[in-house]
């Protein structure tokens, strides 16, 4: 059976006798069942007939494509949450196909073990918000609920400027995703232009939004937070000031994000800032100087409105695309997300249209008003609480992160239009970032912190283009808190597997963890640190054989097409009990044909105990 194949032996860590003031000593822990599996994709419960990842249309229809009900085997941020009648519910969103699911599952936690197993699943109805559009990473908040983002957002200008289907399709690429909604909507499959610019409107999609578990029965309310910005969001997490709020931004000629809410807790009113870099060095990714440029006050009565009245991209610029690197007299040139597919364009803001601009068109107004629009799949974010930093991933280093290059050749594709603020090397294993905070929650400085390490064809490939000693195409970061540990997942297609690595920031060293089958993602790690007791570390696992090696999916080792969801288990009071930084033993790449097929995990975890944490926050 599956579950038997991904249950992980305890393995017991070798103990050592050296004192506290010899240097680091070792601590094993007594209960440690393992990373367990919580559901896969296309699971079934008696109490709800089913699939969990069934994907449903606005009147919670399940959508059938060839005779059959599509389900998801994308899931991305899983959160846990206890009630305050100790009942354990999880909320999953599935990243992909649109319309995006989104499932509430009850859980039962195996009193030994801290297992969770799963009771029932029930998918969310979303049709009060137009729909889930992309749902990628996400973050709790301090009041618990579940923060998430919808990525990739459609691009409204495609749609106003289009004279025609043909335009509007190759203005977008690439419809799957438009399609999707389309389904959800109600367009109809032999849709036109006309019925498009009738059903679907762009700007319902690329916002924040927050899910509240209501209670000990599993409702919950959904929230999208128009006035914190349209961008392609990763994922947005609060500070601990409750007000100040950051974000970052997917895709290629993008940029990072601050909310800074007017009450706290609150995000339905206040702030919104986007970035400018002031690079101060090009080694190691690059070292940055940020400040933040003001864009709008905003509430979500007033920027809904805007949209529920049809607002559209041309009532807030005056549009055209640039001829090189002209543009009509009062329009000012910007480079675009995806510019390299589209050229750069020529803007000039429609007389009080500045609102609209800024919550609509965030990222195309922060161009317009100077701001970097140049990073280049910025990931998952996170925040230590006691070295007071954030870590963000970056998962490549390319396009427009670059001076005037593609993939480190001579190019002005990803350039032309924008104020190239970064200018640094290519390199496709990507970097995690350090960014340094005020003491009023402000981030100032952003400098590389560990890097993957390119492999040029010279030097050999044999598991594929980056060191497989290193972290490939970082994506989704979690701080352990307060025990000197970053877990960081990966999405990568520059080697044959996805891990998770922990990165001590005392030693700076890592280690892999956890890896996935062919062609899968790891999503979803996350700290949580005591639900009735036991503390949980989840990583979950998108679409095996999905990026690569599809043709061995039928292979005899395969565990098929569907993603897991799961965690390790922690005694919550023997981690309190020992006191240091949580530590996984190590595993190697999966070198073996059969390695590449399975979902493998740590055997073994331990306490370290090590300087005191503090010392990290001083000794930089």
């Amino acid at each position: 059976m599956i579950a038997s194949v991904l249950a992980v032996c305890v393995v017991a860590a070798v103990a050592m006798t050296a004192s506290a003031q010899d240097g680091p000593y070792i601590q094993t822990l007594d209960n440690f069942p393992g990373y367990k599996t919580t559901f896969r994709t296309g699971d079934k419960t008696p109490n709800y007939p089913m699939a969990v990842g069934t994907t449903y249309d606005k009147d919670m229809n399940p959508i059938v494509v060839n005779g059959d009900n599509v389900v998801s085997p994308n899931p991305d941020f899983h959160s846990i949450h206890v009630t305050p009648g100790g009942n354990v519910y999880s909320l999953t969103q599935f990243e992909s196909p649109n319309p995006a699911g989104f499932y509430v599952t009850k859980l039962d936690q195996g009193k030994d073990d801290g297992s969770l197993t799963p009771v029932w699943h029930m998918p969310v109805d979303w049709s009060a918000e137009g729909g889930l559009w992309i749902p990628c990473a996400g973050s709790i908040t301090p009041t618990g609920s579940h923060a998430g983002g919808e990525e990739y957002e459609p691009d409204a200008m495609c749609l106003a400027t289009a004279a025609s289907l043909a335009d509007l399709k190759k203005c977008v690429g690439g419809m799957g995703a438009w399609e999707g909604m389309f389904k959800y909507l109600g367009v109809p499959l032999n849709y036109t232009l006309e019925d498009i610019k009738k059903n679907f409107n762009p700007y319902h999609y690329g916002h924040a939004f927050e899910v509240t578990l209501n209670g000990e029965d599993g409702a919950v309310t959904v929230a999208k937070h128009y006035a914190m910005g349209r961008h392609s969001y990763e994922l947005w997490m609060v500070m601990p000031d409750n007000v100040t709020a950051y974000s970052t931004d997917d895709g290629s000629s993008t940029a990072f994000w601050k909310f800074v809410a007017d009450a706290p807790n609150n995000f339905s009113s206040g702030f919104l800032y986007g970035a400018k870099f002031y690079q101060q060095s090009a080694d190691y990714g690059g070292d940055f100087i940020i400040s933040w440029i003001p864009l709008a006050h905003g509430n979500q009565a007033e920027i809904k409105a805007m949209v529920e009245a049809g607002t559209t991209f041309t009532d807030i610029f005056d549009f055209s695309m640039a001829n090189a690197t002209q543009c009509p007299d009062g329009y000012r040139i910007i480079s675009p997300r995806d510019n390299a597919l589209k050229g750069a364009e020529c803007l000039k803001l429609k007389s009080g249209m500045e609102k609209a601009a800024a919550f609509l068109e965030s990222r195309r107004y922060l161009a317009y008003l100077g701001g970097t629009v140049e990073l280049t799949k910025f990931e998952g974010i996170t925040y230590d609480p006691i070295t007071g930093k954030l870590y963000a991933a970056m998962s490549q280093v390319r396009y427009s992160m670059e001076d005037f290059k593609n993939k480190g050749s001579a190019s002005t594709a990803h350039d032309i239009g924008g104020t190239n603020d970064v200018r640094v090397a290519y390199n496709p294993c990507g970097c995690i970032y350090a960014i340094d905070l005020s003491p009023d929650m402000n981030a100032i400085r952003m400098y590389g912190e560990v890097c993957g390490v390119y492999q040029s064809e010279a030097h050999g490939r044999s598991l594929g283009v980056c060191d497989v000693a290193g972290i490939s195409e970082p994506d989704n970061v979690i701080v352990l808190p307060g025990q000197a540990t970053l877990i960081i997942g990966e999405d990568t297609g520059t080697v044959e597997h996805d891990s998770l690595w922990e990165y001590d920031l005392r030693t700076k060293t890592l280690k892999r963890i956890f890896s996935t089958p062919y062609g899968a993602e790891t999503t979803s790690p996350y700290w949580y640190d005591n639900i009735n007791g036991w503390s949980y570390l989840t990583g979950a696992i998108q679409h095996p054989y999905g990026e690569s090696a599809g043709e061995k999916a039928n292979d005899p080792g395969s565990l098929g097409l569907a993603g897991w969801v799961g965690a390790w288990a922690f005694k919550t009071s023997e981690l309190k009990e020992k006191n240091g930084a949580l530590e996984f033993e190590a595993i190697p790449p999966p070198y073996l044909e059969g390695e590449k097929h399975q979902v493998r995990a740590s055997a073994a975890a331990y306490i370290r105990t090590l300087v005191p944490y503090a010392d990290i926050a001083t000794s930089e």
